[in-house]
């Protein structure tokens, strides 16, 4: 049993890892950041155009969909390519969960648990396809589209699951951050004892999303009501920023190359 998410990945056999980040804090951390981004730019741009949820919803997914071609069309790992494909997964589960709750009317407890269902089913048919729920085999383009279905009903879950986690609840922004911030602790804790890789994986997957958008929240709210008060511009672009430099000094360290093999690149 591996210690880390990320020594899940590290002996991967050929070298340079292809078409998925490296699985280390540094992929957590660009993850919630890129979440964050997703949330609060659906916000801005259903502002900016007045559209409605559903037309915001239809935009994204779409956005979502072109990215991710590109990212299926390319044969190695490309940091711009995944993580903006990530962030329009997260864009379009904000304006999705809205519809089913707001246009649809499905409640969020109701929305959770068929979400939930899904995933489990996404990953059942992964494993019967792949034989394995292992990152290191997404390498093929029936596994790769199995990973990238995986990753936006999780975006959506991690939503719908934060929706119905405070609905009944009255906390300020940053009280509401810390629910999913502690999940994703006891999730740590249960993998450092043991706990399926693979599972442990996914659901701090959920939860890294519910915690990415809850601190958007946090960061653009107001100060009257318990945030920040950067709005939601500010926030974007803040985070925006994070990102390329995160990522960038992530680039600089080369954690996504065999140490053993870059004579070869």
């Amino acid at each position: 049993m591996t210690t880390t998410f990320a020594a899940a990945r590290r002996h991967r056999p050929g070298g340079v890892i292809e078409k998925l980040p490296e699985v280390d804090a540094f992929f957590w951390i660009i993850k919630i950041l890129c979440l964050t981004v997703g949330a609060t730019f659906a916000e801005a741009v259903s502002g900016i155009a007045g559209a409605s949820s559903k037309t915001t919803a239809v935009i994204f997914l779409a956005a979502f969909a072109a990215v991710l071609l590109f990212q299926l069309s390319l044969d190695r790992y490309v940091p711009e390519a995944y993580w903006l494909a990530v962030t329009m997964a997260g864009a379009f589960a904000t304006c999705f969960t809205t519809v089913l709750t707001d246009d649809w009317g499905v409640t969020p407890s109701a929305a959770t648990v068929l979400l939930a269902l899904l995933l489990a089913a996404v990953l059942a048919a992964w494993q019967a396809l792949a034989g394995t729920l292992s990152l290191d085999r997404v390498n093929s383009l029936e596994r790769e589209g199995c990973y990238w279905t995986a990753v936006l009903v999780s975006f959506v879950l991690g939503e719908t699951g934060r929706v119905w986690a405070v609905q009944d609840v009255s906390a300020s922004p940053f009280g509401t951050m810390l629910m999913p911030a502690f999940a994703c602790a006891a999730v740590l804790i249960a993998h450092r004892f043991g706990a399926y890789v693979s599972i442990s994986f996914w659901i701090a997957f959920v939860l890294t999303g519910s915690f990415g958008a809850d601190l958007g929240d946090w960061v653009r709210a107001a100060r009257s009501d318990g945030g920040v008060g950067l709005g939601t511009g500010t926030t974007t672009g803040l985070f925006l920023v994070a990102i390329v430099l995160v990522t960038a000094f992530r680039a600089s360290r080369r954690v996504d190359v065999d140490p053993a093999t870059l004579h070869g690149i």
